[in-house]
């Protein structure tokens, strides 16, 4: 594993505040500011973050419950946000509730749910130290 490993990624201004980008793998995504500054035809950048969050550690649950044997049917990740009053208005909070269905033993859920958040997710890490990131959870132990 490299040290630092780089990655990059493009974005371009299509119109007004709607900006397109791509990764290296050719994967887009679109971004906009809400009317009246943009059109509202995209994910805002600060949206993206909790996106990526959510996503981050959602695939952390998924592998640390197949680790441990988990026999997983669906998974939900809400990510809320509580930004700065003043700019820059980066995250203050973060809060991550967990829906979660299948056969699985809940102590193995709170303690992925944990690693997660402390070892695992580079987006959380990233945050860390702007925003305070909590986390619930409700488990539907489906057979």
């Amino acid at each position: 594993m490299a040290a630092n490993s780089a990655y990059s990624v493009n974005v371009r201004l299509c119109r007004n505040f709607q900006f397109i980008g791509m990764d290296h793998a050719g994967h887009s995504v679109v971004m906009d500011a809400s009317k009246p500054e943009g059109e509202g035809s995209g994910a805002s950048p600060m949206n993206m973050l909790l996106f990526a969050l959510g996503g981050c550690t959602g695939m952390d649950i998924v592998q640390g419950l197949k680790k441990t044997g988990q026999k997983l049917t669906g998974l939900e990740v809400g990510v809320t946000g509580e930004r700065n009053d003043r700019s820059p208005r980066y995250y203050t909070k973060i809060h991550i509730h967990y829906k979660v269905s299948g056969d699985i033993k809940e102590d193995l859920l709170a303690k992925t749910i944990q690693d997660s958040q402390e070892i695992f997710c580079s987006v959380a890490a990233t945050l860390n130290g702007k925003a305070v990131i909590s986390t619930s959870y409700e488990l539907d132990k489906v057979q």
